[in-house]
């Protein structure tokens, strides 16, 4: 089964290359589309690179769904040196199937590059236990390298339930945890 969030198909997307193959069911719009109109999922990051510390809340909410797309609204508050920015609603139509990049197997789709080992673990968020599946991975690409460990469960929309990454940029480290707060249902 597709398990991949939303973010981690974001930072897999930088490292794959421009050519696609065939039409797969989009998991993050499949992680949504079994919710009602109103759903709201809130998410905490906590960022430090070089030095520099960073807290947001990302609040995602389900604001249209039709039978072939979807739209979601993000705002993130951001919370940096004193001072809190509230970036403006970001809506994002996600789409009922996707493209499975090219040399990638449908099997193999939910396998980031530098996949290390996958697992599984009962997350407990807000009350609620969710069965997850783990994946850690190492990539690198040009300077950047990145060790990365992802939750994700098919009964939370947009699948994240908790993220870990470390970064190192030309010998300049960062760490980022992601963790889901709360599912709110209308």
């Amino acid at each position: 089964m597709l398990r991949f969030p939303l973010a981690v198909v974001i930072v897999a997307s930088l490292f794959a290359g421009p050519a696609f193959a065939e039409s797969i069911d989009n998991p993050v719009y499949k992680s949504w589309a079994v919710q009602k109109k109103g759903t709201v999922v809130t998410v905490k990051m906590l960022s430090e690179f070089g030095g520099q510390k960073s807290e947001s809340t990302m609040v995602t909410t389900l604001t249209e769904l039709t039978g072939d797309a979807l739209t979601i609204e993000t705002v993130t508050v951001t919370k940096i040196n004193g001072m809190e920015i509230k970036t403006p609603a970001m809506k994002l139509e996600v789409k009922k199937t996707m493209e499975l990049p090219a040399g990638k197997k449908k099997e193999d789709f939910d396998k980031p590059e530098g996949f290390i080992e996958a697992g599984t673990e009962t997350v407990k968020v807000d009350g609620v236990e969710y069965k997850t599946k783990w994946m850690k991975f190492k990539t690198k690409m040009n300077d950047v390298e990145v060790d990365a460990k992802t939750w994700t469960s098919e009964d939370v929309p947009n699948m994240v339930v908790k993220m870990t990454t470390k970064t190192d940029i030309k010998g300049m480290g960062g760490v980022m945890t992601m963790e889901l707060i709360t599912v709110k249902k209308p």
